[in-house]
């Protein structure tokens, strides 16, 4: 495809304050498969953490907490990112090419992950800028893992450069930050983005006229439209910068042509803030804010505030228990022998029912930002469909229990009769006095006819 149009970069936002902080899943494998896992043991979080992971828990989890969010030997790097000169997207069904004059960022890179009892762990890589992000920085960032509404992923296009100069790639980074090579081949799932508007580069935007709007989406759909509409007509850069938001949110280059009830729709809170914007959008979790003494706290531990990390985590996780689980129950339906079929099932209910964490926070920002990315993520749904299947499947098993058991019954049976019948022919021959031609031959018999039995009760209890 030839691009139709070139697009040369000219940012509207540039954010001091913000950070982008990139989540792996790493789930271990069982040594035989089947066997369901014991309880982990989970380390205590690093101290510049625990504090705040302790007042995210509610009462019941406080005191053991099935996490831990630990920072890595190597708690910071001093790199340079290397974003392509050129890239090409696609929207709409047209081929744009995208132009950076200037893609060198000096960044920090910030490594950590959450350990779970399951044994799951969950790898944080926070990126924060030495200077600012700007809308396409961010949207690049989104890009690392996500992208496929454009047809672009950067994965391998954004390279690094430590202090030697040379330039890797950012799995290859990955990997030297927790030094641990078999990171960096894990694949990148989802984004914590924070970003701080209080002393942005916005044109002196009005952020709380944003905010308003914002919250009265929720409420009032149509006014919130009508709001909008207004910020876009505006002679000054008010529409910039809430397209601008938008093409953050939707981690997509192409937000100038997006309109006002499209913005409503993109801008919609997953929970409500008073002077912000908290959106879980497919792998991203955002928050824009005016201010967060939080993050401002983590910036150079976490990059992120704890507040956004730890249920992006605890959702991550559950994700990853709900995608084993249906990994086993997908293999026990596929499974001939009963034993193989009955292991996995059980592994597959421990995961699901065992592994699975519930709501541990204390908060109500964090119970419904876990709540509702449980819904937006299609957890619920996933888990639902789980639920069907493993009904599905455990009546298939309790069927072939009870068809063993019949088998099993009618063997005793026979072999009972068997015996009783040898008993009778002893008797006969006796009575008889016959010879031990015909003794032969008459056990033959019964022994042929015994065989025959048996074949028979094993079809006939395999039809049932």
């Amino acid at each position: 495809m030839v691009a139709s149009e070139t697009q040369v970069e000219t940012p509207t936002l540039y954010f001091h304050r913000a950070g982008v902080c990139l989540h792996l899943v790493d789930v271990p494998t069982n040594s035989k498969a089947g066997t369901p896992k014991c309880p982990q043991l989970v380390p205590l979080s690093s101290p510049e953490l625990r504090s705040f992971e302790l007042d995210l828990l509610s009462h019941t989890y406080s005191h053991k907490a099935p996490f831990a969010t630990v920072r890595t030997p190597m708690q910071s790097l001093s790199v340079t990112m290397h974003f392509p000169a050129e890239l090409a997207y696609t929207s709409e069904g047209s081929e744009i090419r995208l132009l950076c004059h200037e893609p060198l960022r000096r960044v920090r890179v910030l490594p950590s992950y959450t350990q779970f009892h399951s044994g799951i762990r969950v790898y944080h890589i926070a990126l924060i800028p030495d200077v600012s992000f700007s809308e396409y920085d961010l949207i690049k960032l989104i890009k690392l893992y996500g992208g496929q509404e454009e047809g672009v992923t950067l994965t391998d296009k954004v390279a690094f450069s430590l202090e030697e100069g040379r330039q890797i790639p950012l799995m290859e980074l990955v990997g030297k930050a927790f030094e641990k090579e078999s990171v960096g081949k894990m694949p990148l799932v989802a984004a914590t983005v924070e970003v701080v508007t209080e002393n942005a580069e916005s044109l002196s935007f009005n952020w709380q006229v944003l905010w308003d709007i914002i919250n009265l989406i929720p409420t009032n759909k149509k006014q919130a439209i009508v709001e909008i509409d207004k910020l876009l007509r505006q002679q000054d850069s008010s529409g910039k910068v809430v397209k601008a938001l938008s093409g953050i949110v939707q981690g997509i280059f192409n937000f100038e042509k997006t309109d006002a009830a499209e913005l409503v729709d993109v801008l919609e809170p997953t929970v409500g803030e008073t002077a912000g914007l908290m959106r879980m959008h497919k792998g991203t979790l955002l928050y824009l804010c005016q201010e967060d003494r939080a993050f401002e706290a983590c910036y150079h531990t976490l990059g992120v505030s704890p507040y956004l990390l730890t249920p992006h985590a605890v959702l991550l996780h559950n994700e990853a228990v709900t995608s084993k689980g249906e990994e086993l129950l997908n293999e026990a339906q596929s499974k001939k022998s009963l034993g193989k079929q009955e292991n996995l099932y059980a592994e597959a209910e421990h995961r699901l029912n065992g592994e699975l964490l519930p709501n541990v926070f204390h908060y109500s920002t964090e119970r419904l930002l876990f709540e509702r990315g449980f819904i937006s993520r299609g957890l619920s749904d996933r888990l639902n469909a789980k639920l069907r299947q493993s009904q599905a499947v455990a009546t298939r098993i309790e069927a072939r229990q009870q068809q063993k058991q019949r088998r099993s019954d009618c063997l005793i049976q026979l072999f009972l009769g068997i015996l009783s019948s040898w008993a009778a022919g002893e008797v006969v021959f006796k009575l008889l006095d016959t010879t031990t031609v015909w003794r032969w031959l008459l056990a033959g018999t019964v022994v042929a006819v015994a065989v025959a039995a048996i074949i028979v009760v094993h079809l006939v209890a395999q039809r049932r």
